[in-house]
């Protein structure tokens, strides 16, 4: 079941990526993804997490499914 980190009402870049780092963190977490999903925010959330490209597409246009490379220790 994805884990929906934020619901992107409160436009808080700085929060989501707090929230997805919690999740990817959670070894039981098997997708994230960002409700909001456009746009600028959408964006810089995938460049402070270090998202490749194709990873960025995914999680804007329908979750990323967590592999062991994004995970965070």
């Amino acid at each position: 079941m994805p884990a929906i980190v934020e619901d992107g009402t409160t436009g808080c870049v700085a929060h989501t990526v707090e929230a997805a780092r919690r999740t990817m963190a959670d070894p039981a977490s098997r997708q994230i993804f960002l409700a909001f999903a456009h746009g600028s925010e959408g964006e810089a959330v995938a460049r402070a997490l270090g998202l490749e490209p194709a990873d960025t597409e995914q999680l804007l246009n329908g979750g990323l499914t967590l592999r062991p490379e994004h995970r965070v220790s």
